[in-house]
């Protein structure tokens, strides 16, 4: 078994709580409360900015120049594709650019983006990518689930954002850092292969947090 698909096994009960989320099933059905995804558009541009960040770390410590071109290829879409879907969610919902630009990251996106920078500063290309991963695959296979089971055309801001993350550049991106992390583990000792699944667990869990926080539109005491 590839190391990813260990990684996959022994995080899945993480993956299949985030479909049970009620802003995952609700997004499905198209029940979601505008306000909700309103708050989730503002507080995910924030993390985005976090996001690509840990990309350029990708091109910084590439050891070859395919795993450059592929990770300046992701930072293009993340600043050309999903930052600026986030400014067209923020438009269409009646979101000012002034107002996006005083956001104010909420507790949790605040912590998930300040892992995944941190952690890709401090580790090599492998943890880069068990950090940067878990985003990538899990909207997917939460997407790719959604999809499956037949999404509610009620609200076409939530149908655009399912279409987005189960693109065939989702696909080919997820098989792409899979493959590459694959690559590397194969060099790595089992204590350091520990570490580079501890780091994925961990997004993995703030991807199920994000989620959770965002449907109860959670903010700092103080901003209450």
């Amino acid at each position: 078994m590839k190391f990813t698909d260990l990684l996959r096994k022994d995080t899945d009960k993480i993956w299949q709580m985030q479909l049970e989320l009620p802003f995952i099933k609700e997004m499905g059905d198209g029940s979601l409360d505008l306000k909700k995804f309103k708050f989730y558009s503002k507080q995910n541009y924030l993390y985005l900015k976090e996001y690509e960040k840990v990309a350029a770390l990708g091109i910084i410590k590439s050891d070859n120049p395919e795993t450059t071109t592929r990770f300046f290829e992701m930072l293009d879409f993340t600043i050309k594709g999903e930052i600026e879907l986030m400014k067209t969610y923020a438009s269409e919902l009646g979101i000012t650019e002034a107002e996006l630009k005083k956001e104010t990251m909420a507790p949790m996106t605040r912590a998930y983006s300040d892992f995944i920078v941190r952690t890709s500063f401090s580790e090599d290309l492998a943890g880069v990518i068990a950090a940067y991963l878990p985003c990538f695959w899990c909207y997917l296979y939460v997407f790719s689930e959604l999809k499956a089971k037949g999404i509610s055309k009620d609200q076409p801001i939530y149908v655009k954002s399912i279409e987005v993350y189960t693109s065939d550049r989702m696909k080919t991106d997820v098989a792409w850092l899979r493959n590459k992390l694959d690559s590397i583990a194969e060099g790595k000792s089992e204590e350091e292969r520990k570490r580079v699944a501890e780091i994925f667990l961990t997004s993995c869990r703030y991807e199920y947090e994000f989620w959770d926080s965002v449907y109860k539109m959670k903010r700092w005491a103080d901003e209450k």
